[in-house]
């Protein structure tokens, strides 16, 4: 059997390589509790992630993964631009690198061919 050569490997780095769930439901719940809103809990928004910020921001607004068809466009605004404050301003000091990434990581440039 030949030898295998990487030619090219690619990754989507959310949710594949680290776990940004933690600042990610930091900035929720801080844009919640900014809004007079329930603050939303890590476990809660790890049931959120998945469908992009705007889905995420609507289902913490709805405390559910089922978005309430009657927010306001508005209020999904302004959560979302808190939201985006947050996240940012959070220096994502909770992400971290999932188990074996790095490994794996050295493990594929060793093998890659240039």
């Amino acid at each position: 059997m030949a030898s295998l050569r990487i030619k090219l490997v690619v990754f989507d780095l959310d949710g594949t390589m680290i776990d940004s769930c933690p600042d990610l439901a930091s900035a929720a719940n801080k844009a919640m509790l900014e809004m007079g809103r329930t603050g939303v809990t890590v476990e809660q928004v790890a049931g959120y992630i998945g469908n992009g910020a705007d889905v995420l921001v609507s289902r913490a607004l709805s405390q559910s993964v089922e978005v309430d068809p009657a927010l306001d466009p508005e209020t999904k605004s302004q959560a979302r631009v808190l939201f985006d404050k947050h996240y940012h301003e959070g220096g994502h000091i909770l992400t971290t690198l999932y188990p074996g990434v790095k490994e794996t990581l050295s493990i594929l440039k060793e093998k890659a061919s240039y």
